[in-house]
Parts: C-alpha cells; structure tokens; sequence
C-alpha cells in the first residue's frame, strides 16, 4: 500500500462515527445489559479501544448495514 493510500485509509477511520453501548441501546430502545447479552452471543462485535478494555465502540456504518439486513430479512 502507497503513503497516499495509507493516508486516506486513516483519515476514512477518523471521519467514521462510532456509537457507545448507551449510544447504541438508546437507537435500538433496548438496555445496555441487552447490547452486552449480543455482543456474548455474537450478534454484535464491538471495536475495544486498544488504551481500556471497558471502552466498547459500534461502527455507525456496520449498525446501519445491520438495520438495514433486519430491514429486507
């Protein structure tokens, strides 16, 4: 991969939003046990921040890729 690739790779990842568990609980009117139960079964897979294990982020484009799914199945 190319310097330039590499760069705009990174700044892709900065303009990302991420959702908090709460965040997450909140759009789907669900508890934040709820997330936590899915993300034990599989269902969800949280982004851990490599400085706290307990900091637990959702790519926004991966919630909607799954509201969407839920949509059309």
């Amino acid at each position: 991969m190319t310097l330039q690739g590499l760069s705009r790779k990174r700044l892709r990842r900065r303009e990302e939003r991420f959702l908090s568990r709460q965040e997450l609980a909140e759009r789907w009117s669900l508890s934040v046990r709820e997330i936590i139960n899915r993300e034990k079964s599989g269902d969800l897979k949280p982004l851990v921040h490599r400085f706290s294990y307990k900091m637990h982020r959702y790519k926004l484009s991966d919630i909607v890729a799954l509201e969407e799914a839920a949509k059309v199945g």
